[in-house]
């Protein structure tokens, strides 16, 4: 639409919205002019013309729709679910047609504000995406990669996880998943020596571990959730056999544009009993979902370290419509440390000093999204004989795809 058609639509708004007589009048205009507007994706008009007319008492079910998807196309999905629940109030029998958008719409649908939302409308007509209230199969994804470390006695680290996400009434999540790590280490025994003729002999020890972990979050209102989360893996280490375990709790406090997440966690790692406190946020500036920043600081306490600080920041942005990318940090001495309510542990007897990911997200439709994880590391080495430590990078590439159903 040209700018000349779109500004005398904005004239005759504002001539309609003026006039003191007939409401009827009011709302047919609003109707034809807003309905232009959306037709034509004018949406910076359609939404100050939508407000205007809102303030004016003018307020109607294809209107709070027509508002919403205006809202999603500039990436506020908070203002599309306030308009969403004003549609609903407004008109409780169209509960269906208003959950089917919701649904229809991955970024609404990922929120904690939508299922709080849904969990709220008429139960009668509740749905999930294959019409039934407990989703057993909501998200099903796949990571395999292989992280390469450049050092001349460690073979290639080798990933694999399956995990599943399930719902119970749209307030109660579940999400667990299965992991599997393999790496084997190279070492020449005796050491080669100019004194000594004879010849070493290769030993190759596999460096395995398989993990389950589960989570479950319940909100309890639409700004407000608990989670909790158990951690179990067991490793191959030079032939003997290793277990530990972590528990977690998360409190979550949802605000308009930023999210604050409170986490507690007892760990038994390594034969280390450990305690973990830490502080999250992410931020969308200016209530932008397209573009956001998340921080956070975690305090370790250990029976027999030291006790550590871990720092994360990250940041991430939409490109364009199907295409998200995100990077994060990670810094501190990584050993026995839990990220992420405990879903990534890092297990490894060599100390991770720093960690960076680079992650691009294509959406490939409403039900798929592929990953591309390029994960770069600092570790450090402790060599037993010596006492000195040796520094090497660890580089790979994780690729992964989910399926929404």
């Amino acid at each position: 639409m040209s700018r000349a058609i779109i500004l005398s639509l904005l004239i005759s708004a504002q001539i309609a919205l003026g006039q003191s007589n007939a409401d009827t009048l009011n709302y047919l205009k609003v109707d034809s002019i807003t309905y232009s507007l959306y037709m034509n994706r004018s949406w910076k008009e359609l939404t100050k013309i939508g407000c205007s007319s809102l303030n004016s008492g003018i307020d109607f079910l294809n209107l709070r729709l027509r508002l919403a998807d205006a809202a999603i196309a500039q990436n506020h999905p908070t203002n599309a679910l306030k308009h969403l629940e004003k549609a609903y109030k407004s008109d409780a029998t169209q509960s269906y047609m208003l959950k089917q958008y919701i649904v229809s719409h991955r970024m609404l649908n990922n929120s904690d504000e939508s299922r709080y939302f849904l969990s709220k409308t008429d139960s009668s007509t509740q749905i999930t995406f294959n019409q039934r209230k407990i989703q057993l199969l909501d998200e099903v994804f796949f990571d395999i990669g292989v992280i390469h470390p450049n050092d001349s006695v460690k073979n290639n680290l080798n990933i694999f996880r399956f995990g599943i996400q399930s719902r119970l009434n749209w307030r109660w999540t579940f999400y667990q998943t299965f992991q599997y790590y393999h790496q084997s280490s190279t070492m020449k025994h005796p050491p080669p020596s100019p004194s000594s003729p004879r010849r070493p002999i290769e030993i190759t020890l596999p460096l395995s571990q398989w993990d389950y972990y589960l989570k479950s979050r319940y909100q309890f209102t639409r700004k407000f959730s608990l989670g909790m989360a158990y951690h179990f893996l067991r490793n191959n280490d030079n032939g003997l056999l290793e277990t530990g375990y972590g528990g977690f709790l998360n409190l979550r406090k949802t605000f308009s544009s930023y999210t604050i997440n409170l986490d507690i966690g007892y760990s038994g790692y390594n034969y280390l009993h450990q305690t973990q406190f830490g502080i999250s946020t992410k931020v969308y500036p200016f209530d932008n979902s397209a573009w956001y920043f998340n921080g956070g600081i975690n305090l370790l306490r250990n029976t027999d370290l030291d006790n550590v600080t871990i720092l994360n920041f990250g940041t991430g942005i939409r490109l364009q419509k199907i295409v998200w990318t995100e990077i994060n940090f990670i810094s501190g001495d990584l050993f026995n440390y839990s990220s992420n309510s405990g879903e990534y542990v890092y297990n490894s007897n060599e100390l991770t000093k720093f960690k960076m990911n680079a992650i691009i997200y294509l959406l490939i439709s409403n039900q798929f999204m592929l990953s591309f994880n390029y994960v770069y590391e600092e570790k450090n080495q402790l060599l037993v004989n010596t006492k000195k430590n040796i520094k090497y990078i660890q580089q790979g590439l994780i690729g992964g795809l989910s399926w929404k159903f």
